[in-house]
């Protein structure tokens, strides 16, 4: 059982790497800059009253309408992130 769980945990970390590369790409090729962070570009986002997802010092992290930064687990999950992944 226990090669099983480690299987497991390495395939969610492995997931887990390649959502955050691509989400950080995506905002890396976006034509879109913050209405909030000078010169920061963006992708803009509707989930849980987040309008933007940038990257602030290296960090993903979504902006709310106001411009407060939340980090990204604070309230997705892996799925929604996926989500965000566009292809």
């Amino acid at each position: 059982m226990g090669k099983i769980k480690s299987k497991l945990k390495k395939q969610y970390r492995d997931l887990e790497t390649s959502v955050m590369f691509n989400l950080r790409e995506s905002i890396n090729n976006s034509k879109t800059y913050s209405k909030f962070i000078a010169e920061q570009k963006c992708i803009k986002v509707n989930i849980f009253d987040y309008n933007e997802l940038v990257m602030i010092n290296g960090a993903l992290s979504f902006l709310d309408s106001n411009g407060y930064g939340h980090p990204i687990f604070t309230d997705c999950t892996l799925e929604d992130l996926i989500d965000l992944v566009k292809h």
